[in-house]
């Protein structure tokens, strides 16, 4: 590890946490506008992004764009790969960024790579990270306020602990963490407006997880990347560009969207104190609390495919070699499947899926991992934290972006331990 170098971004001062607003917005409550459209057009000419004041997709700007809203839309572009692809677009953004990680790919590679990550992200291993990695990086940071009687969750807790269970999971080393977290996020603005950036971190990351990977090949651990290089699925090992790829796509997957969505979480339960008394109570709650945030405010609201031919849906005429983008959030509010769509409800039915994990082929591979870290940090902070409550004295958490959607601070009180 001693030759293993990570190299910080030619403009060091970006911050990939403060570009985030100006990448995903800042609105508090898009949902009446997405409603609106959801009603009215449910399948609408244009780009996503430009319709709550976004900046269009520098890297997809020669194309043309349509967006589903309603909830059959939604599920259609999501579930047939065949006629909405994923290479046909994201290899001019999320690929220049990860590289060939399975976002970008259609089968039958996407099914071939899929059984390497899905093996590694069975509920066995999974549940077994979430003890002896997960659970350790949770006490960790919360023993860093837990005497204070106040803290402020993002910061200091929601926006840290996946990505450090992540580096535990890598066994990376300790000094590089901070390097590291900025790094993973900045591969997110690839889609937006930092692309060179968000390049530039990817290629950082890939040259060092491929020194990385050198290393392991010659003295293996017990961790997940020599788990990787050592699985077989019917007869092959993975490509090592595909494993770096992964694990440049690991730290931002498993860490972003599983930040924003233990943050909505919070705001949803500390806003409804006789609830959380509830799941305080019960902890069998928590998995119910964790399928309606991810309902209810979803860390992605919107994703995209490429058209592979003419086709017509909701009464619009959509040609080959366009985006459509697929809007989950909208879909998951949509009132023919979620009555009082807009209303936090843990004990709603679940008749109709939500699509916070995506849908179709691209269901997401690290949807047990992300569902078992939050329910084990709720919990935790439970344990750990009596009388839990927002701070009155500080402005209550506000959930907000078009794109991604998370509070940007979560201020609450508790009897100090």
């Amino acid at each position: 590890m001693a030759d293993c170098v990570l190299k910080d971004l030619t403009n060091p001062d970006f911050d990939p946490h403060v570009s985030d607003e100006v990448a995903f917005g800042a609105q508090p409550n898009p949902w009446p506008e997405i409603a609106r459209y959801r009603r009215e057009t449910p399948m609408a000419i244009g780009e996503y992004r430009t319709f709550f004041g976004g900046a269009p997709d520098p890297t997809l700007a020669h194309m043309k764009h349509y967006t589903a809203f309603g909830y059959d839309e939604v599920d259609a572009v999501l579930s047939d790969p065949a006629l909405f692809n994923s290479t046909g677009a994201h290899h001019l953004n999320a690929e220049k960024a990860f590289g060939r990680i399975l976002v970008v790919m259609d089968p039958p590679d996407h099914t071939r790579y899929r059984k390497f990550l899905h093996a590694a992200f069975s509920p066995k291993p999974v549940r077994q990270w979430t003890e002896t990695l997960i659970r350790p990086v949770i006490h960790r940071l919360i023993d860093n306020f837990a005497n204070r009687g106040s803290a402020e969750l993002v910061q200091e807790f929601t926006y840290r602990y996946p990505f450090e269970a992540v580096y535990e999971l890598l066994q990376l080393p300790e000094g590089d963490v901070a390097l590291f977290h900025k790094l993973a996020v900045s591969q997110t603005f690839a889609i937006a407006s930092f692309v060179e950036d968000a390049q530039e971190a990817g290629e950082n990351l890939a040259d060092y997880f491929r020194c990385l990977i050198a290393e392991r090949r010659k003295s293996p651990r017990d961790d997940m990347v020599s788990q990787l290089l050592a699985t077989e699925v019917d007869g092959e090992k993975l490509d090592e560009e595909i494993l770096v790829a992964f694990l440049r796509h690991i730290l931002n997957a498993a860490g972003d969207t599983t930040y924003r969505t233990t943050g909505s979480m919070l705001t949803a339960l500390l806003g409804d104190p006789a609830l959380l008394d509830k799941i305080r109570g019960d902890r069998e709650l928590i998995p119910l609390a964790i399928e309606e945030t991810l309902r209810w405010e979803g860390p992605v609201v919107a994703n995209f495919r490429y058209l592979t031919r003419d086709i017509e849906m909701a009464g619009v005429k959509m040609s080959a070699g366009s985006v459509v983008h697929a809007v989950h959030g909208s879909a998951n509010r949509d009132e023919t499947r979620f009555p009082d769509p807009d209303k936090f409800d843990i004990y709603r039915s679940r008749k109709y899926r939500h699509f916070a994990f995506g849908g179709g082929p691209h269901l997401c591979v690290g949807m047990h991992l992300a569902r078992l870290q939050i329910r084990e940090a709720i919990s935790c902070l439970l344990d750990r934290l009596p009388n839990l409550r927002l701070d009155p004295d500080k402005p209550k958490p506000t959930i907000k972006g078009f794109h991604f959607r998370t509070p940007d601070a979560v201020n609450v009180v508790f009897d100090p331990s």
